[in-house]
This record gives C-alpha cells, sequence and structure tokens, in this order.
C-alpha cells in the first residue's frame, strides 16, 4: 500500500515539475516576444531620429525645382514632382524624379549640355563602364527618363568588336550605335570611360557623351537628367515639396512649353 503511494506521489512530482516546465518555456517565449519588440520600436525609433538629423523632410530649391530629402531605409534620396507634357501621347505625366545625390553638390560635375534630345534615342555603352557594379541600375534609370518624357528608346553599344563579344557571351545581339549615328531625327546617349580621372558630360550634336571616372556612373547619369531637365523652361512650383517642369515634343526634338 505505502509503495502504491509512494508511485502516485513521484507520478504527482513529475506532472508538477512537467507543469513548470511549459510554463518557464512559455514565460521565456514571452520574453523574448516583448524583448524583441521592443527592439524594433526602439531601431524604428532611433533611425526616424537619425533620419531627421540627417535632413530628411528637409526642402531647397535648385534650379527653379523644389527637392525633398527622403530616406528608403538608410538610403538617402532627393525627389521632386515634374509635370512633363508629351503631344505625342497627348497627355501630360506627373513624374516624381528621385536621385540620390544633392543636386547642388552633383554641379561639380560639369556639364556641358545646350539643346534637348530627339524622341528617338539610342543609349549606347562602351565596354568598361558594363563592368561597373550598378551599371545595370543606370541603364534602366536612363530608360526611364526616356520614357518619362515620352520618347522611343533602344539599348545599343559602342563598337563592332564589343557586340561580337556580348553576342558570344550572352546570345544577345545589339545595335552598334555611336555619335555618327546622332541624326535623322535619333539621339545618342554614350556611356563611356573618361580619358582623365574625372567625370564630365558634353555635347556633339544630338550626341550627349557621358564620360565616366571611377565608375561613378550614379553621379554623372544624375547630373545629365538635371542639365537636360535645365534645357526646359520651368514653371513655378504647384506646391509644398513639388515642382513643375513642362516640355512638349515635335516630330524630331522634346521642346519647352511655358
Amino acid at each position: 500500500m505505502a509503495e502504491k503511494q509512494e508511485k502516485e506521489n513521484r507520478k504527482k512530482e513529475k506532472r508538477r515539475k512537467w507543469n513548470y516546465k511549459k510554463i518557464a518555456i512559455a514565460l521565456l517565449v514571452i520574453v523574448i516576444l516583448l524583448a524583441l519588440v521592443l527592439a524594433f520600436f526602439v531601431f524604428d525609433f532611433g533611425q526616424k531620429i537619425w533620419h531627421k538629423l540627417q535632413g530628411e523632410g528637409t526642402t531647397f530649391v535648385y534650379h527653379n525645382m523644389t527637392f525633398k530629402k527622403t530616406f528608403l531605409g538608410n538610403l538617402a534620396l532627393y525627389e521632386t514632382n515634374l509635370a512633363i507634357y508629351r503631344p505625342i501621347q497627348n497627355n501630360t505625366l506627373y513624374w516624381t524624379l528621385k536621385i540620390r545625390n544633392d543636386p547642388r553638390k552633383l554641379d561639380k560635375i560639369p556639364a556641358n549640355v545646350t539643346s534637348k534630345l530627339t524622341r528617338k534615342i539610342y543609349i549606347s555603352f562602351a565596354k568598361e563602364p558594363l563592368q561597373c557594379q550598378g551599371i545595370m541600375l543606370t541603364s534602366y534609370r536612363l530608360g526611364e527618363f526616356a520614357d518619362a518624357l515620352g520618347a522611343y528608346k533602344e539599348a545599343a553599344v559602342s563598337n563592332e568588336e564589343f557586340a561580337k563579344e556580348l553576342a558570344k557571351e550572352s546570345n544577345e545581339s545589339y545595335p552598334v550605335k555611336n555619335c555618327d549615328d546622332a541624326k535623322n531625327g535619333w539621339s545618342v546617349i554614350l556611356l563611356k570611360q573618361s580619358n582623365t580621372n574625372f567625370s564630365y558630360i558634353h555635347q556633339q550634336g544630338t550626341c550627349y557623351i557621358l564620360e565616366i571616372a571611377n565608375c561613378e556612373h550614379i553621379p554623372v547619369s544624375e547630373r545629365f537628367f538635371l542639365a537636360l531637365i535645365d534645357t526646359m523652361s520651368p514653371e513655378s512650383p504647384t506646391g509644398p515639396g513639388s515642382s513643375a517642369q513642362e516640355t512638349a515634343t515635335d516630330d524630331n526634338e522634346i521642346t519647352n512649353e511655358s
């Protein structure tokens, strides 16, 4: 009888210990979850404070465009709102230009751009820039900018040898286009490696040459966007944090409309 009672007591003790263990595990899970939630809020709050200290939400006027500083994660962006009139499509596109670099600092890149793109554009790459990290993003953004202007675009490479090399490696063919092809209503945007240790942009007719040093394709392309917009006639800002840029196109060129 005593032995049976002892076994029963041992079973109760085991159940009690197991219940304590389950409670301890549940409490541990709750503590971990609370710690994670707290850490998230602390990180989010700290990130917001850091963004504010870095100037998030501040605005400034650059060449008649109102830019606002924002953040995507920890990546600082500068954005401005544009209204682009496109007669070929018979519409106005309200488009936000977002760039990574402060436009005021991009002025250090010399840019001699005096006329507007035609509505048909070759975006042509020499071999060296295509070896730079992140160049596909720049290629996409150049195409996106052309789309915003209502222009037709086509990718190209700058010489026959490079075209054959790409065709062999990727089984894709690209037309060969350089400044000689900037005619008959076509513009050429040519991205090539700079022969100097600094980047700059210059123009030959309707050929726009982006001379890229040290793989600085992002700031150079952003400087190019701003230089092109400067050739258009800006309107007064439409509201806080926005600006208006009206452009018109005929059969051959993108021109300004006030």
